[in-house]
């Protein structure tokens, strides 16, 4: 039985776990709209990527977020006495930010993120505008 609710409980915690980065992601999207781009130099750090697309220069941030998670089980019976461990899984989540700049200031600011399972998942974004949030009192 508690191997069959594993799974579940980790999914559970999992997600959430995920909700204060995925929030500041969602937050971030409205907020920093008419950043400057230096401004988002000093908050995020060098971009991974400038490109420009049309007449809009694009700064891209690629992050990566591991965590680990220990599921506290009941003792399972063990025939040589010892302690069994408790399991641990690591995970992770990616993210991509673009922010997208016009006339030398932010006009969207774009958010791609999954889990390792494939699922939308905006937590790793979270993270790379937590400080640009912190700039504009977010």
């Amino acid at each position: 039985m508690i191997r069959r609710l594993g799974p579940l409980l980790l999914a559970t915690l999992l997600a959430a776990c995920a909700s204060r980065e995925t929030e500041m992601a969602e937050a971030a999207q409205k907020s920093l709209i008419g950043l400057t781009e230096e401004q988002v130099l000093a908050c995020a750090g060098q971009p991974d990527q400038r490109l420009m697309e049309g007449g809009t220069r694009l700064l891209v941030y690629p992050r990566e977020t591991t965590r680990q998670l220990t599921v506290d089980t009941p003792a399972r019976p063990n025939p040589t006495g010892m302690a069994q461990p408790q399991p641990t899984y690591e995970y992770y989540r990616v993210c991509e930010t673009t922010f997208a700049l016009r006339g030398g200031r932010v006009s969207q600011v774009r958010m791609r993120g999954r889990t390792e399972t494939g699922r939308p998942n905006l937590d790793a974004c979270g993270v790379t505008v937590a400080r640009c949030l912190r700039l504009v009192g977010g």
